[in-house]
C-alpha cells in the first residue's frame, strides 16, 4: 500500500518526502522552518504549489532576505544548522540551546 504523507507540507523535513524513516530530527527541521518565518514572515520553502513547496525542500532552495532586511549572522547560522539536509547533522536539544542566537 502506498505511505501518505500527513503534515502541513512548508515544514515537512527531506526524509519525510523521500520516505526515509524519521526521528526527533524533523522536530528540528520544522523548529528551523518556523524561526525562519518567524523572522521573515513566510516559510523558508513556501511557494505556490504543494509540488514546488516539496521541491524547494529537496533542493534546500532558501532564499536569505537582503540589504535592510537581511537577518543577523547568529540568526542564519542558527536556521542553517536546523535545516541541514541530513537528519543525522542537525543539532540536537543541547547544541540548539547553546546557539548564540538563544543566549
Amino acid at each position: 500500500s502506498e505511505q501518505r504523507i500527513f503534515g502541513t507540507p512548508d515544514y515537512l523535513a527531506p526524509e519525510l518526502l523521500l520516505k526515509q524513516g524519521h526521528s526527533f530530527p524533523v522536530d528540528w527541521w520544522a523548529l528551523g522552518v518556523c524561526f525562519y518565518e518567524f523572522v521573515t514572515g513566510i516559510p523558508p520553502f513556501n511557494d505556490g504549489t504543494v509540488e514546488q513547496v516539496f521541491k524547494n525542500i529537496l533542493d534546500r532552495n532558501i532564499e536569505w532576505p537582503i540589504e535592510e532586511e537581511a537577518l543577523s549572522d547568529d540568526v542564519m547560522q542558527a536556521i542553517e544548522q536546523m535545516l541541514t539536509f541530513d537528519q543525522h547533522q542537525r543539532p540536537n536539544a543541547t547544541e540548539v540551546m547553546a546557539m548564540p542566537v538563544f543566549k
